[in-house]
Formats: C-alpha cells, sequence, structure tokens
C-alpha cells in the first residue's frame, strides 16, 4: 500500500480539546483542489506525522483514509479487496458521478434564470 502514501490519513477518536489530532497523515497534497477546502475548515483536527504513519498506530483508529481521483482510488480499492486480509475489514466508497452533477447544476441553472417547468414535467420543486 506504500503507493498510496500521498493520499492515505489516519482518524481516530480522541477526546476534544486533546493536544492529539482527529486525523493524522504523512504526505497528502492539502493544497489539491479537492481537498483544500476540507482542509481549511478542518485543519485544527489535522496534524502530520512526524515519523510516518506507522508510527502513529500507537492506538487502534477509527478509519483508514483514502483521497484522490477516480482512477487511483479504484485502484486502492481493488488492492485492498485483494489483501490476504480482507475479510477482516471493510471498506465504503464514496464519489460523485460528473454527469449526472453538471445535468443537475443546469437544470437548476435554468430554474433560477426563470425557466419553471422541471425536465420530467412537474412545475413544482417537490
Amino acid at each position: 500500500m506504500r503507493d498510496y502514501e500521498d493520499s492515505v490519513a489516519i482518524i481516530f477518536d480522541r477526546p476534544s480539546g486533546a493536544d492529539a489530532r482527529q486525523m493524522v497523515f504523512d504526505r497528502m497534497d492539502w493544497t489539491h483542489p479537492q481537498r483544500s477546502g476540507y482542509y481549511e475548515k478542518n485543519k485544527a483536527f489535522i496534524a502530520r506525522a512526524p515519523e510516518g504513519l506507522a508510527g502513529m498506530l500507537v492506538e487502534d483508529p477509527v478509519q483508514v483514509m483514502f483521497n484522490g481521483s477516480v482512477g487511483p482510488m479504484r485502484a486502492v480499492f481493488s488492492a485492498l479487496r485483494s489483501m490476504a486480509i480482507a475479510d477482516q475489514f471493510s471498506v465504503a466508497v464514496t464519489g460523485i458521478r460528473r454527469p449526472r452533477l453538471l445535468a443537475r447544476r443546469r437544470q437548476c441553472r435554468g430554474l433560477l434564470e426563470g425557466d419553471d417547468a422541471w425536465p420530467n414535467g412537474r412545475t413544482d420543486a417537490g
């Protein structure tokens, strides 16, 4: 899994106010457009691992998180599922299908610009 060290973080359940951070990373690029907003809102809970992530595993994490573009994350998913211990953990995948999102934006823009007909023929928002 070393191929993905630039997209992994470990999440811990630590008391609020404790000096230790909830999320610890080693090489994640927080300037990436898909990550920068999250980082700005949550940087008080995020810390860089001073000696790598393995050194942070002195307590059980709640989650090991991978974050990145679709292609690399599909590779992570496949690598995790092919591990000999894959039956000992679960994997949750989240993502956005861009074509649908763009279509929804166009629909909303049309409604905001005065087009009061929804694409499926409805005339109300509900």
